[in-house]
């Protein structure tokens, strides 16, 4: 084997290996960021007081769709190791899941989306 060829398998290993290192932090990442949306989403639904409904359901609305983009998300980068096609897909279904909410967002609020 030619010394450009070792080269080059050698610095492609190292390259995956530094995206598997990458994948993982964000992985990890994603995981506390989920339990302290969980952990924030509990702690408003004990202080939901019963004042203005419509900025109670907001609130709610809220946190649940920001614990679901945050778990797709994570569903994306772990799939996403086994087929690479499916970050795409992943990434579609997390934005549409935003767009949905933002719709709702401005329904509940009555407020035009810009």
């Amino acid at each position: 084997m030619s010394i450009a060829r070792k080269f080059y398998s050698t610095l492609l290993h190292y390259i995956r290996l530094l995206i598997e290192v990458f994948e993982m932090l964000i992985v990890l990442g994603l995981t506390i960021l989920i339990v302290v949306a969980f952990a924030f989403f509990f702690k408003d639904l004990i202080s939901i007081r019963l004042v203005s409904v419509t900025e109670e359901l907001n609130i709610v609305i809220t946190s649940i769709t920001i614990i679901i983009i945050l778990i797709e998300l994570l569903r994306t980068f772990i799939v996403g190791r086994e087929e690479a096609e499916r970050y795409v897909s992943g990434f579609l279904e997390v934005g549409i899941i935003i767009l949905v909410r933002e719709v709702a967002v401005s329904a509940i609020s009555r407020d035009e989306m810009l």
